[in-house]
């Protein structure tokens, strides 16, 4: 194989590695969104949707404390956890951010 096209390869390599990134990241965010939307809409049906939503965030962030990654290297292990309670807590600031629009939320309150 020339130079020329071990390169050629490379770069067809690279923009299928970029393509399944920007697949699976926008996997993701469908996901984000939909459980937020979930999340907002079963605290419409409490009695005080606002305090429903702290509870649920003070649940996920203990949960999010007990996680055991399923990896075979520590190092990897380490990196998958970290990743993990980031997304945990990005995804609790977005419920929080919303539950301000809920019926009992400081805003609400006049």
């Amino acid at each position: 194989m020339t130079p020329e096209e071990r390169i050629a390869e490379l770069e067809k390599a690279m923009h299928k590695m970029a393509d399944h990134y920007w697949r699976f990241q926008g996997r993701l965010n469908a996901l984000e969104l939909a459980a937020l939307v979930g999340v907002h809409n079963l605290a419409k049906t409490q009695a005080n949707p606002f305090e429903w939503v702290q509870a649920y965030v003070e649940a996920m962030r203990q949960t999010g404390r007990t996680l055991i990654p399923d990896v075979d290297s520590q190092s990897d292990g380490a990196r998958l956890l970290k990743e993990t309670k980031n997304g945990i807590d990005e995804f609790l600031e977005q419920v929080v951010a919303h539950a301000g629009n809920l019926p009992g939320a400081p805003a609400h309150k006049k």
